[in-house]
């Protein structure tokens, strides 16, 4: 086991999107438990932690919004409860959708709606980058991968108009960046659907 949280992070900020891929959790003894953060920053005390929004999958919290290491309550708890424990695949593939425009929050599990929330506090980030939790505790083993959908479905950005899209990969392109979508292309062509693995 692991006696603390442990995150595989991005680098890179997203700020309104759509984030889709698939889970499994698998462990037998105490709290299983694990989840996606977005708008997110890492934090230097403790070193391991990461603070802001997290789709909280596992131990009778999957679909839920919690506030992590910033507010550290859960924001919005899992609707349709009876509609949610029927679609879940014990130690099987689950698929998790975060949408995030400008306050406003959804998430969905294997189809079904668990949280439309708006955030009320104007100082909270409206950006931030991408991560994935293995909570701290009992052996276990959260795997996280691309859907059946493909790379191209994984993360897309959404803009206001065609106006900030193009000023977007303008200033990305500038900065030698590539846009998501490109990113996206090129791990498909590459067969990058590997599953992210993170044991405690």
């Amino acid at each position: 086991g692991n006696p603390r949280n442990e995150f595989l992070a991005t680098t890179k900020r997203y700020k309104n999107f759509v984030l889709r891929l698939e889970y499994r959790l698998v462990g037998t003894e105490g709290f299983v438990n694990g989840g996606v953060q977005f708008r997110s920053v890492r934090v230097t005390q403790p070193p391991n932690e990461m603070s802001g929004y997290q789709a909280d999958i596992g131990a009778g919290y999957s679909g839920s919004l919690y506030d992590e290491s910033r507010r550290k309550k859960f924001l919005a708890e899992a609707s349709d409860a009876e509609k949610l424990k029927a679609s879940l695949k014990p130690d099987g593939w689950n698929e998790l959708v975060v949408r995030c425009v400008g306050p406003r929050i959804q998430i969905w599990v294997n189809g079904v709606a668990t949280v439309e929330y708006t955030e009320a506090d104007a100082q909270i980030a409206r950006t931030g980058i991408l991560g994935l939790q293995i909570h701290g505790g009992p052996p276990a083993e959260a795997s996280y991968r691309i859907t059946s959908s493909g790379a191209s479905a994984f993360l897309r950005p959404i803009y206001k108009n065609a106006a900030e899209e193009r000023a977007t990969v303008y200033s990305r392109g500038k900065a030698g960046e590539t846009t998501l979508e490109e990113l996206a292309r090129e791990a498909e062509r590459a067969g990058l659907s590997d599953t992210v693995v993170i044991n405690s």
